[in-house]
């Protein structure tokens, strides 16, 4: 089954490409990142996308996506929530939490959920245990509608951020300097092994 991965920025879908390389090159990778657009994720951009990746004559098998920041993020997957249901695909989202906690993000998704769709009962609920590394944390949630569970989904946090993982200063380091370290991110088993069989087994 094809396979999409939201994000916040560039560094995150760089530091997935090379963490799906790693685990198999031979699959095909398609790749958007959004960071100048505007906090608007109904603009038909966003589901023109996902529609085309889901595409039978579409090649490619994981479609990793940046939102341009953490508030566009969780703004385009609360609003996309409901159509990813009804979509054939595994879907992921990855996220830094800051310092702050997983409930802090599932609380936000939930109140954003609210607000799209007041007529009805949306929520995320946990149906796994938090499971807690030194630089990330993992939690499978199901989405239900009503009270009826339509989907479930992996929550992946980096416990403070990607870029203090990878000993990223953006604002000294050079792109080729940060590309490379999230390549040597992708390549540190400690962090990235669980990230690897969440999202392939």
């Amino acid at each position: 089954m094809k396979k999409v991965v939201f994000s916040e920025g560039k560094n995150d879908t760089e530091y997935l490409k090379h963490l799906i390389n790693n685990h198999s090159s031979q699959l095909l990778i398609d790749r958007l990142d959004i960071e100048s657009k505007p906090a608007d994720p109904r603009i038909a951009h966003e589901s023109n996308k996902l529609r085309m990746f889901l595409q039978s004559r579409n090649q490619n098998h994981i479609l990793v996506k940046s939102e341009g920041g953490v508030p566009n993020l969780k703004e385009t997957f609360s609003s996309l929530l409901t159509n990813l249901a009804k979509m054939r695909c595994d879907f992921y989202l990855l996220i830094d939490l800051d310092d702050g906690t997983m409930s802090d993000i599932v609380e936000d998704l939930n109140t954003r959920l609210a607000g799209y769709h007041p007529s009805d009962d949306l929520q995320l609920n946990p149906i796994s245990d938090l499971n807690r590394r030194t630089h990330i944390c993992i939690q499978e949630f199901e989405f239900l509608i009503n009270g009826q569970s339509t989907t479930e989904f992996n929550i992946i946090a980096f416990r403070q951020s990607l870029e203090s993982s990878a000993n990223i200063n953006k604002d000294i380091d050079e792109r080729e300097e940060i590309k490379d370290k999230c390549q040597r991110l992708a390549e540190n088993r400690r962090v990235s092994e669980p990230i690897r069989r969440v999202i392939f087994g």
